[in-house]
Formats: structure tokens, sequence, C-alpha cells
């Protein structure tokens, strides 16, 4: 994380370092014994620029202990949330998990960078204090080129002091400024969300919701960059009256793109370090953040990794996968799609075998392939518990899951077997359970397969996605 945004924040520190900032004071040059004293400071009205860093240290490594503990929550929370989400609705909580994930992000590296650019600031003020003349030259061994080299190019400790002192001042405005615009975008994608859900209910029979959003979502983005365009290019040969429609265009983008709060960071920025240069920066710096971000989900998902095994390769037949055992899952994992059974060995009389109900893919299947059987619940906002089926309504859908499934042991159908619905306690994803009988199987190795559902939008032609493969050993 911190490789990923060193380089626009190195690129940040040497922005700062320049004459764009004349109104921040530097360091004197001077010893110590030769500089102005207090009063003489405060009547200049040059003011201390680091009076507190002390503390800045003591409150960066605090929340920067607690911000390296949000992470494992938010992987907590979405993962409990994505499982019972439906297809429309998890596009909006992918959004809002890579957004919120951005902002922690964000701060954790603005606070990393704080404290070691304050932490080498403290270094340089001490190291200054002891050797206020600086570099003594005479004692410096090198080449006539190599010695005129070093004397032009090495920066003083003052400067460096001053520079590094104006960038720890600065850093948290344009941290603060991503996070503010992160936090924007997930308010807004929230509010678009409700809004798009209850239209597309209230006229379009649940349908085209995110059609809905889409519009709403364009539209403001769209107003504000229309409205920009016309103000440069025909402003000033607009009419009273042209004027001001745009005028009321631009307060209402300006008000709708929060820059009330957004702008008292960024035109500062703007106007004083450079357009091109601070729209690099800050580009750089977003999409980096974002990038970082979504290559951590892919690589959370198993869909990303770097390889160095040569002959080393996951195997349905020739492989134990640790995930479909309970006993040697971690607390508090969860796994919304892999179907798992108690232990890899098997003690008991019976193999408990739970398979998740993925609600995103097993809506439409059930639909499909079972179209006599109804709905046991309603979709949507629920207050209170489950209410409970008749048993005349559950068996269908039951028999369904089992046929869809078709479970085997060492090959051989278990069309016996009785299901039951079952919400996991640790994790709370539900799911169907069954008893699989182990008192007559042999001694030695076993294996389970559970048929996967194909996706909602699998062709005829598409194959099937390969049964899940679960060895146990009596």
């Amino acid at each position: 994380m911190l490789s990923t945004l060193y380089s626009p924040l190195s690129t940040l520190y040497s922005l700062f370092s320049t004459p764009y900032f004349p109104h921040m004071p530097v360091f004197s040059s001077r010893p110590p014994d030769a500089g102005p004293s207090d009063v003489e400071l405060a009547a200049s009205g040059v003011p201390d620029t680091s009076p507190t860093w002390e503390l800045e240290l003591l409150i960066s490594g605090a929340v920067l202990f607690a911000l390296f503990q949000i992470p494992p929550l938010l992987n907590g929370f979405f993962a409990r949330v994505e499982p019972h989400a439906t297809s429309t609705m998890l596009s909006v909580l992918l959004f809002v998990e890579i957004y919120v994930r951005a902002i922690v992000y964000a701060l954790t590296a603005s606070f990393v960078v704080h404290l070691v650019a304050r932490a080498y600031w403290v270094g340089l003020v001490g190291l200054h204090s002891v050797f206020p003349k600086g570099v003594k030259w005479e004692n410096f061994r090198s080449g006539p080129i190599g010695l005129e080299v070093y004397r032009e190019r090495l920066v003083s400790l003052p400067a460096i002091i001053s520079r590094t002192d104006n960038f720890c001042s600065v850093i948290f405005s344009f941290a603060f400024l991503l996070v503010l615009l992160f936090a924007f975008t997930v308010f807004v994608t929230s509010v678009y969300s409700l809004i798009a859900y209850a239209l597309a209910h209230a006229f379009f029979g649940g349908r085209s919701t995110d059609t809905i959003f889409l519009v709403l979502a364009g539209l403001t983005a769209i107003v504000p960059g229309i409205t920009t365009l016309v103000d440069r290019r025909f402003g000033q040969r607009l009419g009273p009256k042209g004027q001001r429609i745009v005028k009321q265009l631009v307060i209402f983008s300006y008000r709708g793109t929060a820059q009330g709060v957004i702008s008292p960071i960024f035109v500062p920025l703007l106007t004083n370090v450079g357009r091109k240069k601070i729209m690099a920066i800050f580009y750089f710096s977003l999409f980096g953040i974002l990038f970082f971000v979504i290559a951590e989900r892919f690589a959370r998902m198993d869909q990303l990794s770097f390889n160095s095994y040569d002959y080393f390769g996951p195997s349905s037949r020739f492989g134990v996968d640790y995930r479909l055992y309970e006993s040697q899952r971690d607390a508090g994992d969860i796994y919304a799609r892999i179907p798992s059974i108690q232990s890899d060995i098997i003690t008991g009389s019976y193999v408990k075998l739970f398979i998740p109900y993925y609600a995103r893919r097993y809506n439409a299947a059930i639909a499909k392939s079972c179209p006599a059987v109804h709905p046991l619940q309603a979709r949507g906002l629920q207050i209170g518990a489950d209410a409970p089926v008749p048993d005349s309504a559950a068996i269908p859908v039951l028999e369904c899951l089992a046929r869809l499934h078709g479970v085997t042991v060492d090959g051989a159908p278990r069309p016996d077997l009785q299901y039951r619905f079952y919400e996991h306690p640790g994790t709370g994803i539900k799911g169907v359970i069954t008893y699989i009988p182990a008192d007559s199987l042999t001694r030695g190795q076993h294996v389970i397969t559970v048929r996967q559902v194909p996706a909602p939008d699998a062709s005829p032609t598409t194959p099937a996605p390969a049964p899940w493969v679960i060895p146990f050993w009596r």
C-alpha cells in the first residue's frame, strides 16, 4: 500500500518544497546564538510553524494504530452483508465497499507519511542544533569537480527543515481532499440507489433500478460539465437572462457537488501549485488508491496472486481444500458459496453437509428449474425474524434444491437424503443441511460431490461448472 502511494506523495512533497507558497515561513539559516529572540519573532509576525510537533507525533501514532484495525472489521462486515444482496444491490454494495476502503487507505497513507516526515523533521532539527554552521567543506574529501557539484546542489539544513515542515503542514489537507471526494461519492451513490429503488418499485414493478440510477448519476456529472463549458466559451457574450440561467446552474452544481466542503481545500492548491501539476498529482493519487483497493479485493477472492510454484496446482480429485471443512476454517471466515462438512476425519455416526444458499444464483435457478415452486418469502426490506412457512410449501423447495445439487457419496447418488433449512450460527449464512450416515462406510477415504448451480445468464451451450468434491476419511 505504501509503495503504491509513495510516488504521488513524493511528488507532492517536491511541489510544496518549491516557492509556490511564499507565505509560509522558513527557518533561519543563522546559528541559534545569532538568531532572533522570541520577542523579535513575535514582533515580526512570523509564527512558529510547528509549536506542537510532539502532540502531532503522538496523535499520528495513535490514529494510525486505530486505522490499522479498521480493514479487518470492514472485511468482516462486507463479507457478512454481501451474500444476502441481490444482483442489483450487489453492484451498489461493491461500489460503496471500494470507496469506504479508499477512505481508510487514504487516511492511513497520509498519517504514515506525516509520521515519517515529522520524525525526519525532528531529526533534522536536532542535527541543525548540534551543527548550526552546517557542512565544513574544508573537511569534505573529494576532487575539485565533486566538491563543486556538492556545493552547488547540496541543500542546507535550514532549507530542508523548512520544506519538510511545510510538507507536514499540507499533507493532511491533500489527504482529506481525497477523503471528502470518496465520502461524497459514497453518499451520492447511497442516496441515488434509494431513490432508484423507490422509483423502480413505485412505477416500474421493481425493474429498471440500474437504469434509473445511471440516469441520476449521469445528470450529476453532465450538468456541471455543460455549465462550465458554456460559461467559459459564451459567458461574456450571454445576455442578462442567459447569465442568470448559467449562474443558477453554477449555484446548483456548486451545491450539488459539495463544493462548499471540497473547494476550500482544492482551490488554494489549484491556484497556488498550478492546475496541471495539482491535477496530475490528484488523479494519480485518486486512481492509485482505487487501483490498490480493487487489486486487494481480487487478491482476497483468489483471483489475483503471484505464483512461484512450477509443479503445484489445485486439483478437485487429488487435492484437499481446507475451506471445505468447518474445523479448519478460521473463526469468522465467510464462504458464501462453498459447501462444507464438519471435518476431514469423521469419527461420529453422521457427516453433516451444509450447502449455502447463494441468493443471486439460486433464486433464478429454482424459478427456472422448478417453475411450479412458489417463493417462500417476499423480497425486500423485512422487519423482524423470518416467518415460519408451512411444510407443504417448504418440501417442494427442498426437493428442488436436492435435484439441483445431485449429491453423491463415492459416486453413488443419494436421493434418500433429507434436507432442512439451516442458518450457520457462526457466519449467518443461510442454506440447507443434511446428515449422511457414516457407520456403514468402510475405513479409508470417501468422497462427497455436490453439483454447482449454473449462473442465471448461462446459455444451454455453456459447460456446466465442475462439482464440489469433498474428500473425507473414516
